[in-house]
């Protein structure tokens, strides 16, 4: 058989298109679908993992502030307050169950605080498909942060703890 230059270039070339044709082949198949918008694949555990959460419904405490009672779609599970060590304010927590997603669960809790005039300074979706939602109001000495996670254990359930110094 008679080699030529040409004949060499020719079957070096249908050799590369059919080792590209191969990979492309190869990869098409194992690339997973990417996610609609509104789809959450979580990608780490999230930040209320392993946290504890009561079984059981509470009531709020007698001293808890009227405008802090979460709307009724939020269960709450527990609820603290206490002074920081300067004594300058006192700060208000509570975790909540919601039943629904976690960007539900952001939503309403982030229409909750603006009608109280609370301002959302970040809303950030985070990579265990919950949120973190930072809050301020007034003079910036009134804070507060909301931590919206995936309930793992129960799906379709959604975990929630708020800090806020009002």
């Amino acid at each position: 058989m008679n080699r030529t230059p040409k004949s060499l270039a020719a079957a070096a070339g249908i050799i590369i298109i059919l080792v590209i044709g191969v990979c492309v082949a190869f990869f098409a198949r194992r690339t997973p679908a990417q996610p609609s918008p509104k789809e959450i694949v979580p990608t780490l555990p999230g930040p209320l993992a392993a946290v504890e959460f009561p079984s059981q419904v509470t009531t709020y405490p007698p001293d808890w502030p009227p405008d802090l009672r979460y709307p009724v779609q939020f269960s709450l599970a527990e609820a603290t307050s206490g002074v920081l060590p300067q004594g300058i304010t006192k700060g208000w927590a509570a975790k909540l169950v919601y039943q629904g997603d976690p960007r539900s669960a952001a939503d309403l809790l982030s229409t909750f605080f603006t009608s109280k005039g609370w301002q959302i300074i970040e809303r950030t979706e985070l990579d265990s498909g919950g949120f973190l939602i930072l809050l301020q109001r007034g003079d910036k000495q009134h804070t507060g942060a909301v931590v919206i996670d995936p309930d793992t254990k129960r799906p379709g359930y959604t975990k929630i703890v708020t800090t806020i110094f009002p």
